[in-house]
């Protein structure tokens, strides 16, 4: 009887300490975006100075998502993202900056390379960035 007591009490104690272990070996959604190159990029920005807030966000279907706001040299955006920690990949889905009333895509670059410099907007809206490098190169061409 006694020794049945001590390997319940066993098999308790080992599934606990698997189930705190299993749960620090899950990551949060937070922890997926900032492995993102989106994540990395806004990191980076204010590492030197600035502020980042990652909060988590449910998007429709039950997708992950995260809501962020990057502050820095007075200037301020708003942007979320749906995650997927699978592909390690990021999406920018949604974006606003206070005191714009009509954000657009180039707007929103411009003021991410005014904060960060050219690789954040490239990570974050990667189609758009590109396509802007090769209007700048064309420009060129027929100088």
């Amino acid at each position: 009887m006694l020794l049945e007591n001590i390997a319940s009490q066993y098999k308790k104690i080992v599934m606990v300490v698997f189930c705190f272990l299993l749960s620090g070996c899950l990551k949060t959604v937070k922890d997926e975006f900032k492995e993102t190159g989106s994540g990395k990029a806004m990191l980076s920005c204010v590492a030197g100075g600035g502020l980042l807030n990652i909060e988590a966000l449910t998007l429709d279907g039950g997708k992950k998502g995260v809501s962020t706001q990057l502050k820095k040299n007075s200037k301020e955006i708003n942007m979320q993202f749906a995650v997927d920690g699978s592909i390690n990949q990021a999406s920018l889905i949604g974006a606003s900056v206070p005191g714009e009333k009509k954000l657009t895509k180039f707007s929103l670059m411009l003021d991410l390379e005014l904060m960060c410099g050219g690789e954040l907007a490239s990570k974050m809206l990667p189609d758009d960035y590109r396509n802007l490098q090769m209007l700048n190169q064309m420009r060129g061409v027929f100088r």
